[in-house]
């Protein structure tokens, strides 16, 4: 089932930037979930990628990220790229627009 508002819920032709913030090790589960409810796959870096490799999640679980930033609009980022949370959330949008730019993004 996809997950309700999910990345096929926006108009046709408008494009979205998802990014899941997490530590370097954690919450896997969670973007597996994502995955399984948007049917899209997630970006991981390759640091990241090399230590999801490392936890022992089966073949089916790992076909859930890709390496291909360009392959998906689902994007994981390290924890304060996109916010502040103290002392209350802070947007840095900022590094999202040059994060856009300098990987040539289409959104």
């Amino acid at each position: 089932a996809r997950a309700a508002g999910g990345a096929d819920a926006l108009p046709p032709g408008e494009k979205c930037l998802f990014l899941l913030s997490a530590y370097k090790i954690g919450k896997e589960k969670v973007m597996i979930e994502v995955s399984r409810r948007t049917g899209r796959r997630v970006y991981v870096s390759e640091e990241k990628m090399r230590v999801i490799e490392c936890l022992g999640l089966s073949p089916e679980e790992l076909s859930h990220f890709t390496r291909d930033m360009h392959e998906t609009p689902i994007h994981v980022c390290k924890m304060g790229f996109a916010a502040e949370t103290f002392p209350y959330l802070q947007p840095k949008f900022g590094n999202t627009e040059a994060y856009i730019r300098d990987n040539s993004l289409p959104f």
